[in-house]
Protein backbone atom coordinates (compact mmCIF):
# COMPACT_ATOMS: atom_id res chain seq x y z
CA UNK A 1 0.00 0.00 0.00
CA UNK A 2 1.31 3.33 -0.80
CA UNK A 3 2.48 5.97 1.85
CA UNK A 4 -0.68 8.53 0.65
CA UNK A 5 -3.14 5.47 1.60
CA UNK A 6 -1.31 4.46 5.07
CA UNK A 7 -1.72 8.50 5.94
CA UNK A 8 -5.07 8.47 4.85
CA UNK A 9 -6.07 5.11 7.04
CA UNK A 10 -3.56 6.40 10.45
CA UNK A 11 -4.99 9.59 10.64
CA UNK A 12 -8.31 8.28 10.21
CA UNK A 13 -7.93 5.20 12.97
CA UNK A 14 -5.49 7.70 15.07
CA UNK A 15 -8.97 9.13 17.24
CA UNK A 16 -10.76 5.96 17.13
CA UNK A 17 -7.67 3.97 18.56
CA UNK A 18 -7.74 6.33 21.74
CA UNK A 19 -11.45 6.21 22.29
CA UNK A 20 -10.95 2.29 21.52
CA UNK A 21 -7.88 1.38 24.07
CA UNK A 22 -9.70 3.76 27.15
CA UNK A 23 -12.70 1.19 26.24
CA UNK A 24 -10.63 -1.66 26.79
CA UNK A 25 -8.57 -0.40 29.69
CA UNK A 26 -12.30 0.61 31.51
CA UNK A 27 -13.19 -2.55 30.59
CA UNK A 28 -10.09 -4.73 32.04
CA UNK A 29 -10.60 -2.40 34.77
CA UNK A 30 -14.39 -2.45 35.73
CA UNK A 31 -14.75 0.40 35.54
CA UNK A 32 -16.37 3.55 33.33
CA UNK A 33 -16.35 6.25 35.88
CA UNK A 34 -12.69 7.22 34.58
CA UNK A 35 -11.14 8.09 31.35
CA UNK A 36 -8.20 6.12 30.53
CA UNK A 37 -5.61 8.93 27.98
CA UNK A 38 -3.30 7.52 26.00
CA UNK A 39 -0.52 8.68 28.02
CA UNK A 40 -1.73 5.99 30.73
CA UNK A 41 -3.07 8.63 33.06
CA UNK A 42 -6.50 8.53 33.63
CA UNK A 43 -9.29 11.33 34.17
CA UNK A 44 -11.96 10.30 37.53
CA UNK A 45 -15.31 11.59 36.21
CA UNK A 46 -16.48 11.23 39.28
CA UNK A 47 -13.80 13.74 41.25
CA UNK A 48 -12.52 15.56 37.67
CA UNK A 49 -10.72 18.05 39.87
CA UNK A 50 -8.51 15.29 40.77
CA UNK A 51 -7.22 15.37 37.09
CA UNK A 52 -8.00 18.99 35.65
CA UNK A 53 -7.11 21.61 38.12
CA UNK A 54 -7.56 25.03 37.22
CA UNK A 55 -6.34 27.17 40.08
CA UNK A 56 -5.81 30.72 38.74
CA UNK A 57 -9.20 30.01 36.89
CA UNK A 58 -7.85 30.79 33.41
CA UNK A 59 -9.65 27.90 31.21
CA UNK A 60 -13.05 28.73 30.56
CA UNK A 61 -14.29 25.56 30.66
CA UNK A 62 -14.69 24.30 34.38
CA UNK A 63 -13.50 20.70 35.54
CA UNK A 64 -17.10 19.09 35.41
CA UNK A 65 -17.74 20.20 31.77
CA UNK A 66 -14.48 18.67 30.86
CA UNK A 67 -15.16 15.62 32.63
CA UNK A 68 -18.81 15.73 30.92
CA UNK A 69 -17.47 15.94 27.95
CA UNK A 70 -16.52 12.01 28.16
CA UNK A 71 -19.92 11.11 28.85
CA UNK A 72 -20.63 10.93 24.89
CA UNK A 73 -17.73 8.36 24.36
CA UNK A 74 -18.19 6.00 27.90
CA UNK A 75 -21.26 5.60 26.86
CA UNK A 76 -20.97 4.64 22.82
CA UNK A 77 -17.96 2.83 23.37
CA UNK A 78 -16.79 2.42 26.96
CA UNK A 79 -20.18 1.29 28.27
CA UNK A 80 -20.99 -1.26 25.44
CA UNK A 81 -17.14 -2.95 25.62
CA UNK A 82 -17.62 -2.97 29.88
CA UNK A 83 -20.79 -4.87 28.91
CA UNK A 84 -20.26 -7.17 26.56
CA UNK A 85 -16.44 -8.10 28.55
CA UNK A 86 -14.57 -7.58 25.20
CA UNK A 87 -11.37 -9.58 26.06
CA UNK A 88 -8.06 -8.73 24.35
CA UNK A 89 -8.06 -10.35 20.99
CA UNK A 90 -11.29 -8.86 20.69
CA UNK A 91 -10.00 -5.85 21.33
CA UNK A 92 -7.42 -6.03 18.56
CA UNK A 93 -9.89 -7.31 16.30
CA UNK A 94 -11.91 -3.94 16.86
CA UNK A 95 -8.92 -2.01 16.26
CA UNK A 96 -7.58 -3.55 13.01
CA UNK A 97 -11.19 -3.64 12.01
CA UNK A 98 -10.67 0.11 12.42
CA UNK A 99 -7.82 0.64 11.07
CA UNK A 100 -8.79 -0.78 7.66
CA UNK A 101 -11.76 1.47 7.48
CA UNK A 102 -13.34 1.66 3.86
CA UNK A 103 -14.60 4.60 1.79
CA UNK A 104 -12.51 7.14 3.58
CA UNK A 105 -11.99 10.66 1.80
CA UNK A 106 -8.79 10.49 -0.08
CA UNK A 107 -8.62 6.35 -0.28
CA UNK A 108 -7.68 5.41 -3.63
CA UNK A 109 -10.03 1.71 -4.89
CA UNK A 110 -6.79 -0.32 -4.39
CA UNK A 111 -6.62 0.95 -0.98
CA UNK A 112 -10.10 0.29 -0.65
CA UNK A 113 -9.85 -3.03 -2.25
CA UNK A 114 -6.89 -3.89 0.20
CA UNK A 115 -9.01 -3.11 3.11
CA UNK A 116 -11.57 -4.72 2.18
CA UNK A 117 -10.20 -7.93 2.00
CA UNK A 118 -8.19 -7.50 5.54
CA UNK A 119 -11.47 -6.64 6.93
CA UNK A 120 -13.27 -10.24 5.32
CA UNK A 121 -10.08 -12.18 6.96
CA UNK A 122 -10.18 -10.32 10.44
CA UNK A 123 -14.41 -10.67 10.48
CA UNK A 124 -13.68 -14.67 10.10
CA UNK A 125 -11.08 -14.92 12.33
CA UNK A 126 -13.85 -12.99 14.58
CA UNK A 127 -16.55 -15.85 14.38
CA UNK A 128 -13.66 -18.69 14.53
CA UNK A 129 -12.89 -17.13 18.28
CA UNK A 130 -16.38 -16.60 19.14
CA UNK A 131 -17.15 -19.84 17.90
CA UNK A 132 -14.28 -21.51 20.18
CA UNK A 133 -15.15 -20.02 22.92
CA UNK A 134 -18.92 -19.71 22.59
CA UNK A 135 -21.67 -22.15 21.72
CA UNK A 136 -23.06 -21.57 18.34
CA UNK A 137 -26.01 -19.79 19.00
CA UNK A 138 -24.18 -17.51 21.11
CA UNK A 139 -21.05 -17.08 18.87
CA UNK A 140 -23.79 -15.57 16.70
CA UNK A 141 -24.91 -13.05 19.18
CA UNK A 142 -21.59 -12.68 20.24
CA UNK A 143 -20.14 -11.70 16.51
CA UNK A 144 -22.94 -9.06 16.36
CA UNK A 145 -22.38 -7.48 19.90
CA UNK A 146 -18.83 -6.87 18.69
CA UNK A 147 -19.75 -5.45 15.18
CA UNK A 148 -21.92 -2.77 16.58
CA UNK A 149 -19.25 -0.95 18.47
CA UNK A 150 -17.42 -0.12 14.99
CA UNK A 151 -20.27 2.39 14.34
CA UNK A 152 -20.48 3.57 17.63
CA UNK A 153 -17.22 4.22 17.62
CA UNK A 154 -16.60 6.02 14.58
CA UNK A 155 -19.26 8.49 15.64
CA UNK A 156 -17.83 9.12 18.72
CA UNK A 157 -14.71 9.73 17.06
CA UNK A 158 -16.19 12.08 14.69
CA UNK A 159 -17.72 13.88 17.74
CA UNK A 160 -14.48 14.03 19.97
CA UNK A 161 -13.22 15.45 16.21
CA UNK A 162 -15.81 18.10 16.97
CA UNK A 163 -14.99 19.01 20.15
CA UNK A 164 -11.69 19.52 19.50
CA UNK A 165 -12.42 21.32 16.45
CA UNK A 166 -14.55 24.01 18.27
CA UNK A 167 -12.40 23.99 21.44
CA UNK A 168 -9.41 24.89 18.94
CA UNK A 169 -11.26 27.82 17.38
CA UNK A 170 -13.03 29.28 21.05
CA UNK A 171 -9.93 28.37 22.63
CA UNK A 172 -12.38 26.94 25.31
CA UNK A 173 -9.05 24.56 26.52
CA UNK A 174 -6.00 23.33 25.33
CA UNK A 175 -5.25 20.56 22.63
CA UNK A 176 -2.04 19.92 22.29
CA UNK A 177 -1.86 21.03 18.54
CA UNK A 178 0.04 17.30 17.61
CA UNK A 179 -2.72 15.85 18.86
CA UNK A 180 -5.31 17.89 17.10
CA UNK A 181 -3.49 17.59 13.75
CA UNK A 182 -3.22 13.57 14.30
CA UNK A 183 -6.61 13.38 15.12
CA UNK A 184 -8.11 15.16 12.16
CA UNK A 185 -10.45 12.98 9.87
Amino acid sequence: MIACAQSVLLRHFYLQFVLLEGGYFACRNGRSDITHLPSGDYIDCVHPETYYNDPDGLQPISAEDAANSFANYRRNVTNPMIRDQIDQFEFLALAALALFDTGLEGQSDECIEVCRRMRVTIQKEILQYCMMTRSELDSSIRMGNIMSILPNLQRAAQRMHEDMTLSNVMNAYSVDQKFYELGKL
